[in-house]
């Protein structure tokens, strides 16, 4: 009874050495910041959580279907909607909702450059107009309204100046599970939807440590 009582005693003691090491030295991996609780998951077996709605998608997907512009209150939020809370949404104007797109409208803080665009016509249909973002010919538009009132939103760039401020470029970013391989400075994220920020530098992977530094945010 002794022996099993101490083999116990000695599984929590290293498990709290563990725990200790990680706590005071979280720089030996990675850095994080921690923010509110993460909201509960909406999922049941009938209906998937609606801000996992994407996850089936492959990082090459994500970073390659950029015919989209999706809107939160007229503020540009990016190809993909990765940064705002589909429960504190809902959908005022869209593409593939009936009775259609409602025209016109605006689409403002687009990029770094937050630029505009007008939008009168219906895209490629006969005598319609063609609009760029990014360099990208879009066709596919889907506006929000949000149910919480004003929503600050941030760059992927002011997150890691608000946030990781000796972090200094080359970066890559990530929202979620994604990689944002191409065009960074065009998706945006609800600040009160951010719920962890986690720094890991090249130098943490044995295959790159020997190559240029980066930081993946």
């Amino acid at each position: 009874m002794s022996s099993s009582k101490d083999r116990i005693m000695e599984t929590i003691y290293m498990a709290l050495i563990l725990i200790t090491v990680f706590v005071c030295h979280p720089q030996t991996f990675y850095a994080q910041v921690k923010f509110k609780g993460e909201p509960d998951i909406h999922e049941s077996l009938e209906e998937k959580d609606r801000n996992h709605g994407f996850e089936g998608c492959t990082d090459i997907t994500i970073n390659s279907v950029l015919d989209a512009c999706y809107t939160l209150d007229g503020e540009y939020v990016g190809p993909f909607p990765l940064g705002i809370d589909q429960y504190a949404v809902e959908v005022t104007n869209a593409t593939n909702v009936a009775p259609g797109l409602k025209l016109p409208f605006w689409v403002r803080g687009i990029g770094a450059e937050r630029d505009s665009l007008y939008v009168d016509m219906i895209p490629h249909q006969e005598g319609g107009r063609e609009y760029f973002i990014g360099g990208h010919d879009v066709s596919f538009f889907v506006n929000y309204r949000s149910l919480k009132g004003k929503v600050e939103l941030m760059t992927l760039d002011e997150i890691r100046r608000k946030y990781c401020p000796k972090e200094e470029e080359p970066v890559v970013f990530m929202i979620n599970k994604f990689f944002i391989m191409r065009q960074p400075d065009l998706y945006k994220v609800d600040k009160d939807f951010i719920y962890k920020v986690e720094v890991v530098h090249s130098k943490d992977f044995d295959v790159l440590k020997d190559m240029g530094a980066f930081t993946i945010i």
